[in-house]
């Protein structure tokens, strides 16, 4: 095997074999670490790259990235780990999803109930075509407040859960509404594939994009029920905000 891994970044070490040793340097646009590892017992890389071709290959054993791999649909670098125990290498990615944020469905006139309106059901039942599987949105994370057992702060939940259900996916509602950190977390630790999909009280959803890295964020309008804020890796923008444009109520 070749001692030079050519791609757009150049990726360099020595052949690897059972039994040796491989060192890998530096890569232009990023860093490689996890010298001297021995291959019969780990062989361990931490790659900061973006569009990196490389493969690695010892003996029958090989772990190829392909720049359409690495680039998802996202330009923006990816971060992955490469380890191998034994039998050979195996491939992890961290996600980097895109994050949209929506507003929970209509409330009733009367502040003291709980639950959606009829207007805020038929918006439940409306996102599972806006965001569902035939969508360009490719969720595979629904996120939603705390619900209380008293029934407040139970409205997100309620609007994302037809569609949860849909896409065979349980709602996150490991958050509490006030707990932009908790959100924060739990989007940078993402390892899943598709994007996430956070749905809260409006007067909130500003200071969790903030939390997630955005600036100066503008709040999410007090009449609206219908907006959606893209918010891209490595979200530190909302970059677009369009409408889900549900027919009956966004017309």
């Amino acid at each position: 095997m070749d001692d030079k891994y050519d791609g757009i970044s150049g990726i360099y070490g020595d052949a690897c074999s059972y039994g040796q040793t491989s060192d890998f340097g530096n890569v232009s646009d990023g860093y490689v670490t996890g010298k001297s590892a021995s291959w019969g017992v780990v062989l361990t890389m931490t790659l900061l790259i973006g569009r990196t071709r490389q493969e690695l290959s010892c003996g029958a054993e090989r772990s190829i990235i392909s720049d359409n791999d690495l680039a998802l649909a996202n330009p923006h670098p990816s971060v992955g780990v490469i380890s191998g125990l034994g039998m050979g290498p195996s491939t992890v990615l961290a996600a980097t999803p895109t994050v949209y944020f929506i507003r929970h469905g209509e409330k009733p006139a009367d502040d003291d109930e709980t639950g959606l309106s009829a207007d805020g059901e038929k918006r439940a039942q409306c996102l599972r075509s806006v965001f569902g599987a035939s969508s360009g949105y490719d969720i595979g994370h629904i996120m939603a407040q705390t619900p209380k057992s008293d029934g407040s702060r139970q409205r997100p939940y309620d609007t994302v859960l037809p569609l949860a259900t849909d896409l065979g996916l349980k709602v996150d509602t490991s958050c509490d509404r006030d707990d932009d950190d908790c959100v924060a977390d739990v989007v940078k630790s993402y390892s899943g594939s598709g994007n996430i999909l956070i749905c809260w009280e409006h007067k909130q959803l500003n200071n969790l994009a903030e939390a997630l890295g955005a600036k100066d964020v503008d709040g999410y309008p007090d009449d609206s029920f219908d907006l959606i804020w893209t918010d891209p890796y490595d979200w530190t923008k909302i970059t677009d905000i369009t409408s889900e444009n549900c027919p009956g109520l966004d017309d």
